[in-house]
């Protein structure tokens, strides 16, 4: 099964998934289970002009009583009832929306990470062959050299390689990225990247039919075809997204099931304008349909 949960219901989310769900074939759109407030979804079907289309989608929806904070309803709502066997996909939302039990986290994977007591989930964007891990995400860049470790990349990346099979990815080829620019040019700009040099000699022992490579200058580590595994989150997306656009799906690894966003936030400013580009959600639609067992 394939679970959605609601975003913030003054973004794009709802617009983006809307049109989105309707260019599904409709044998496919059985697979979803939409955990969606029915009032806010039926507002935003009648704010696009496409109330009309509600008979399409009232047989998937399970209505989350929500007590002003759709996003956190409907994740406690999908914590309930998915299983390691589905796919969970999560409507792009804004970081003050993140407030559960008098705590506020930065986001979707800053929240699983409190929930499931795993400081070490995965966050990695892919597009077709473009694929790049992260090693660190939302964090002050401050914090990014305490806390990228030789063990730290070393789990990330096996965790990478664990669930590939089941994601259809590539991953023979791991380009790993430096932390300091030009990789700290042997320790002059830094000697940061010895963790680097560490983890890349680890898992070349563990792995030895697999090649890693690194610490590589970042600014052209996207030029290798392969995995790209960046420190830092900026270091990483932005050449992602100049590449991509916003035709990519950001995963979530290390849960019991996987987890699955579009790579843009919620564009607060396009709300109720019927403007929204939805191809990289339905490009995430297509996603988990690949990936689910029963699509």
């Amino acid at each position: 099964m394939i679970y959605v949960t609601y975003g913030h219901e003054k973004g794009i989310g709802s617009e983006a998934f809307i049109k989105s769900f309707l260019m599904l074939p409709q044998n496919k759109r059985k697979l979803f289970r939409l955990l969606f407030p029915i009032n806010e979804f039926n507002h935003c079907l009648k704010m696009l002009k496409l109330f009309s289309f509600k008979s399409i989608f009232s047989p998937y929806i399970l209505d989350v009583k929500t007590n002003e904070n759709p996003t956190i309803d409907s994740l406690n709502c999908a914590i309930e009832i998915i299983t390691k066997k589905d796919i969970l996909l999560t409507l792009p939302s804004s970081k003050d929306q993140f407030l559960y039990k008098d705590q506020l986290f930065a986001g979707h994977t800053e929240f699983f990470r409190h929930i499931y007591k795993d400081e070490d989930l995965l966050m990695f964007f892919n597009y077709k062959n473009s694929t790049s891990l992260l090693i660190s995400d939302h964090l002050p860049l401050k914090d990014v050299g305490s806390f990228i470790t030789s063990q730290r990349i070393v789990n990330k990346v096996k965790k990478y390689i664990k669930s590939s099979s089941r994601l259809k990815l590539n991953y023979f080829n791991f380009f790993l990225a430096g932390i300091n620019p030009h990789a700290g040019e042997d320790g002059l700009l830094g000697k940061g990247d010895k963790v680097v040099s560490e983890a890349v000699t680890i898992l070349s022992e563990i792995y030895p039919k697999l090649n890693f490579t690194g610490p590589l200058s970042g600014d052209t580590l996207h030029t290798n075809n392969g995995v790209h595994v960046y420190m830092f989150h900026d270091q990483g997306l932005a050449s992602f997204k100049t590449k991509n656009g916003f035709l990519g799906v950001n995963i979530t690894l290390g849960l019991p099931f996987i987890r699955m966003s579009v790579d843009h936030g919620t564009a607060f400013n396009l709300y109720g304008k019927n403007r929204a580009d939805h191809m990289g959600t339905y490009y995430m639609l297509k996603k988990a349909i690949e990936l689910d067992s029963h699509g």
